[in-house]
């Protein structure tokens, strides 16, 4: 697995299908049989929608040099996967495509947390070595919303002046983080959450062992988000769950013991994609929580969860919940910034939830 690369996922540049976002595959083929393709797209959505598939489709489909014909039985952007311009993405050597990302740090072993003016400083270089006879030349940008303000000018710089022949895919979890000048430069496309059908459809074909509860669980986590719905399939995220919410059902009487044991696995030093599950699924517990008190209708009902969040709900009311949620998000917030333990983020979780259950302010 390469560090760009989610745990039990193929990477982006190795998926030659996508499911459920077709609406936005026949707007990207339509703008190029057209005659009238922008130069910048921004491609938007929450993480784990297939903003990066999508966008590897769409480069491998226009560096093929003659696109194919808009299909849409099929797949708008779809190609055989032993075609030369699949095979050479594949293997991240195709001249006509570059891609910015996060870099490797001093050690080689991580990510950096953004991405750094000097990548975006390869484009023209890139670009002035990759001439082509016929076809585009792209550029992958993921994903835009992790340039520092350096790299996102100069960044702005080459969106004013693009090469000839030239396309830019700026992926973006939270697009209203971009300048608003490299916004107004862009051609939108929304990924939106799935279906509840294309995600069983999803989960069976990449997660075929899931039993049928497993794969309904699944698809109610999820939260229509195919990424989050593999990751839950191909990791722990089941057993992360069921923990949290047996745990959260104790409520005020906690056992801390336990509570000390989960924290502890997840505060350790190589538990960091459990850790990034755990804080997801435990925020979208009391996400749900402040919709139940609100009365409103989830847009996935989480099988068995039912119980859990009536239960909590005679605890205390919806302004104790609420606040309890966003400051629980401020602390997460602050504790990435400043590089928190772990653990002690958990406990501390834990710890406001249950006075809250008690009756009293959260505390944080």
């Amino acid at each position: 697995m390469v560090p760009d690369q989610e745990q039990g996922l193929a990477h982006p540049r190795d998926c030659l299908r996508l499911i459920g976002h077709e609406d936005a595959e026949a707007a990207l083929a339509r703008s190029y049989t057209s005659g009238a393709m922008p130069t910048a797209w921004l491609v938007g959505g929450p993480k784990g929608l297939g903003k990066a598939t999508l966008a590897y489709r769409f480069a491998r489909w226009l560096l093929s040099g003659d696109p194919l014909p808009l299909d849409r039985s099929s797949g708008a952007l779809d190609m055989a996967p032993e075609s030369p311009v699949a095979r050479m993405v594949a293997a991240q050597a195709h001249p006509g495509l570059i891609v910015l990302k996060r870099p490797l740090d001093d050690r080689g072993e991580r990510l950096r947390k953004s991405i750094p003016v000097d990548e975006v400083r390869r484009i023209r270089g890139h670009f002035g070595m990759s001439g082509q006879a016929r076809g585009y030349r792209v550029c992958i940008v993921d994903a835009a919303d992790e340039l520092t303000e350096e790299a996102a000018n100069a960044l702005l710089k080459t969106l004013e002046e693009p090469p000839a022949r030239s396309v830019f895919l700026l992926i973006a979890h939270a697009p209203m983080r971009l300048l608003a000048t490299i916004r107004s430069r862009c051609r939108r496309v929304t990924l939106k959450p799935l279906g509840i059908d294309a995600i069983a459809e999803i989960l069976t074909r990449a997660a075929p062992d899931l039993s049928p509860s497993d794969r309904a669980l699944v698809a109610g986590l999820s939260g229509g988000v195919p990424g989050r719905a593999l990751s839950l399939a191909h990791g722990d995220g089941l057993a992360i769950y069921r923990e949290t919410a047996a745990l959260l059902s104790r409520l005020p009487q906690l056992d801390w013991d336990a509570v000390h044991e989960f924290a502890g696995r997840l505060g350790a030093a190589k538990a960091e994609q459990n850790y990034a599950m755990a804080r997801a699924l435990f925020g979208g517990v009391i996400r749900r929580l402040v919709q139940y008190e609100a009365g409103l209708e989830n847009a996935f009902d989480v099988p068995g969860e039912g119980e859990l969040l009536g239960r909590l709900s005679a605890r205390a009311g919806l302004d104790r919940w609420l606040d309890a949620w966003e400051k629980i998000r401020v602390l997460e917030a602050r504790a990435d910034a400043l590089s928190l333990d772990r653990k002690q983020v958990v406990l501390s979780k834990f710890a406001a939830l249950t006075r809250v259950a008690s009756g009293a302010d959260c505390g944080l």
